[in-house]
């Protein structure tokens, strides 16, 4: 009976969508995800935060996609709660698409935390992949905008801190002397502390 259900999406009333939405998401068929991919665009945004926690509650790889596809939405805790759920779901495919966002260059608009959370988002994600877009980042030479980026690098050191393990220790001990001289403190700070996090074992194996 989903389809007749699924049908309630259509409602004029916001509430009574939101309602269906829950129990699409509830039901957690893959099949649902076509209608939440309608409600994704909803004009009432509350519509549209259920259908995030819908998606992520089903789960499945075109559930994520649609997530993704959300992540430009013109309200902040829309997108917010969309990234929540890609890096709670661990969705690799999110990582690209997210350091386009960092390349871009409305990506200064944003407010720091929402930077921030993007940032750490590439990290957490992306794992072995996303640190090394972080360093790529720290590493490139900028001659505009460059409080604007040395803001980014910061956030990128910080997100590289936050995983301690022997890709984060190798690429912080490579940024040590390649990074910007003006970063090199900061870098210095961030390997101390992943150090002293980083078990004795794997430091041995990363240093050879």
């Amino acid at each position: 009976h989903l389809d007749l259900i699924a049908n309630g999406i259509f409602d004029s009333r916001w509430f009574v969508v939101r309602n269906v939405v829950w129990v699409l998401g509830n039901l957690k068929t893959p099949k649902a995800c076509d209608y939440l991919k309608r409600t994704l665009r909803h004009s009432d945004s509350r519509v549209r935060r259920e259908s995030i926690v819908s998606l992520a509650k089903i789960g499945t790889p075109q559930a994520y996609d649609y997530l993704i596809a959300i992540l430009p939405d013109s309200e902040r805790k829309i997108r917010s709660l969309a990234l929540r759920a890609l890096v709670a779901g661990r969705v690799k495919n999110a990582v690209n698409p997210l350091w386009e966002m960092v390349l871009d260059k409305k990506f200064k608009e944003k407010g720091p935390e929402e930077k921030k959370d993007i940032i750490e988002a590439i990290a957490a994600i992306g794992e072995e992949e996303g640190f090394l877009l972080l360093k790529k980042l720290i590493k490139k030479r900028n001659w505009f905008q460059k409080s604007y980026w040395r803001e980014l690098k910061h956030l990128a050191i910080k997100a590289l801190e936050r995983y301690p393990n022997a890709v984060t220790l190798g690429i912080l001990y490579e940024l040590e002397s390649k990074a910007p001289r003006p970063l090199r403190p900061l870098v210095k700070t961030a390997l101390k502390r992943v150090e002293a996090k980083q078990p004795v074992k794997d430091r041995e194996e990363e240093l050879g």
